[in-house]
């Protein structure tokens, strides 16, 4: 567009020109990675899983951590060094329950941030087993404080999964068997229960700031 303006010389006309330039835009390249991982023996200890512990630690926001899980569960140590592994991940980590998510393979597929149900999965959920020797004061102390840190971790990742009842009754040693679709049922449950009590916990908010 060309516009004229008086100069202080002479009083002359003076045609500037003023030309706009088109919006540019910046760039940033990044990379993403989609990891697989099998879980498709029993649990082992924790140092079976140091290198996937790893990886979790090292994936990226941009990446994804797939769990394809067959399993009947077992060692809780090995478990817990997975969970603390997605507690700390910047990645996004989903489980795909192939066949069996028993026991510690449950409680590794329901703490994931998203869950795939093929048509052969089945869960079972169930109180943990254990095992100990020696002095019968030492097993009783190492009893008791197994069942509290197994209960807390049950009641926390069953909640919304299971009715409170359920949860009451796998804790007492029942065991629950789930197909797939009952699964499916359980996770649009837990969703909806989520959403709930973030809606609660927002209205809480709202009525504490006015």
């Amino acid at each position: 567009m060309n516009k004229y303006y008086k100069s202080n010389r002479n009083n002359e006309e003076v045609e500037e020109t003023t030309q706009r330039t088109p919006l540019g835009f910046s760039v940033k390249q990044s990379t993403s990675h989609c990891f697989r991982v099998h879980i498709n023996t029993e649990f082992y200890g924790a140092e079976h899983y140091s290198q996937i512990f790893d990886l979790l630690l090292e994936a990226g926001e941009e990446d994804v951590v797939q769990f394809y899980i067959e399993s009947c569960g077992g060692d809780m140590a090995g478990l817990n060094t997975l969970l603390e592994g997605i507690k700390l991940t910047d990645a996004h980590v989903v489980a795909v329950i192939v066949g069996h998510a028993h026991s510690a393979a449950s409680l590794l597929a329901l703490n994931c941030h998203d869950i795939v149900v093929c048509d052969g999965a089945e869960m079972l959920c169930h109180s943990v087993r254990l095992g100990s020797a020696g002095k019968i004061v030492d097993c009783t102390d190492y009893l008791t404080h197994s069942r509290k840190v197994s209960n807390k971790l049950m009641t926390e990742t069953y909640e919304g999964f299971l009715t409170e009842e359920e949860i009451e009754a796998v804790l007492n040693g029942k065991e629950l068997w789930l197909d797939a679709d009952q699964i499916r049922e359980r996770l649009n449950q837990r969703t909806e229960y989520i959403t709930s009590e973030e809606d609660s916990d927002a209205e809480v908010k709202r009525d504490t700031d006015l």
